[in-house]
């Protein structure tokens, strides 16, 4: 009686995707400036990247090069945040002042009490 021959095993390679943990990184912190006032440029640098980064990542996992195709989706949905509150943050703080400064120019003086 002869002994079966037993191959070794090799565990699957798992496919990684490096791409959508980025977007979902730079879609968390983009979303988490945005909310910031006068850092409405940083979110939508933080925002674009994750959006691109969110869709490179979602596109690897269509194909079956990575595995984690929620961390891609999540991070492109945080990267439109990201990118709708850095613009919303942007409009506001560049149109606060002009409309501050000509209210401020058409302010009665006090009466004087003298």
């Amino acid at each position: 009686m002869t002994k079966p021959v037993r191959f070794p095993t090799v565990p699957p390679v798992k496919p990684h995707n490096g791409v959508g943990t980025t977007a979902l990184v730079l879609g968390l912190v983009g979303a988490a400036v945005g909310l910031i006032p006068l850092l409405g440029v940083a979110a939508i640098v933080l925002g674009a990247l994750a959006l691109v980064f969110g869709l490179l990542g979602w596109s690897r996992s269509q194909k079956q090069l990575a595995t984690n195709k929620g961390m891609a989706v999540t991070g492109t949905v945080l990267g439109a945040i990201a990118l709708t509150l850095g613009l919303w943050n942007l409009a506001t703080t560049t149109k606060t002042p002009p409309d501050l400064d000509r209210q401020l120019t058409h302010v009665p003086s006090s009466p004087s009490t003298t």
